[in-house]
């Protein structure tokens, strides 16, 4: 196979700086591609850090934990039968599992504990001066613990 000539008449040299100028095209072409795709990266990495601290935002606070075999919202649901010990003992045993487990709330019971005294009578037995219980000469007055543990859910 031979090579076809190159007939030499008809090229003609590039005129100055054209050559020159395609490279400089050549390069803002290329440095243009490198930060389109540093910014695609980027843009990813930030929707990415967004959405998950967007999710993680979104759950916290709200966890339902089950230990003792009765959820954190059951356990506060019955808290003031608990504290009155009208609970039957399986019951009361699942809550005390669950209050020995459960941080969020034993962080509240120990908070019930600290601003009633009497709350903490009522599950230990021991009467507390001036407190109601059922039976009592005065049971149709309220317990005094009772209005304490309203208060001290609603915080």
């Amino acid at each position: 196979m031979t090579k076809p000539a190159l007939d030499n008449d008809d090229w003609q040299p590039c005129p100055p700086g054209v050559l020159g100028g395609m490279v400089q095209k050549a390069r803002r072409r290329r440095r243009h591609e490198v930060l389109n795709r540093g910014l695609a990266a980027a843009l990813v990495l930030v929707l990415t850090v967004w959405g998950g601290v967007f999710v993680a935002s979104r759950h916290q606070g709200q966890a339902e934990f089950d230990f003792g075999g009765i959820t954190c919202s059951r356990v506060r649901a019955l808290m003031p039968e608990y504290m009155a010990g009208k609970l039957a003992a399986t019951k009361s045993e699942s809550i005390r599992q669950h209050l020995a487990q459960c941080p969020h709330c034993g962080q509240l019971m120990e908070r019930m504990r600290q601003q009633m005294p009497a709350a903490a009578s009522m599950e230990s037995g021991t009467p507390v001066v001036g407190e109601h219980r059922p039976g009592d000469v005065d049971s149709v007055s309220v317990p005094l613990w009772r209005d304490s543990f309203t208060v001290a859910v609603a915080d």
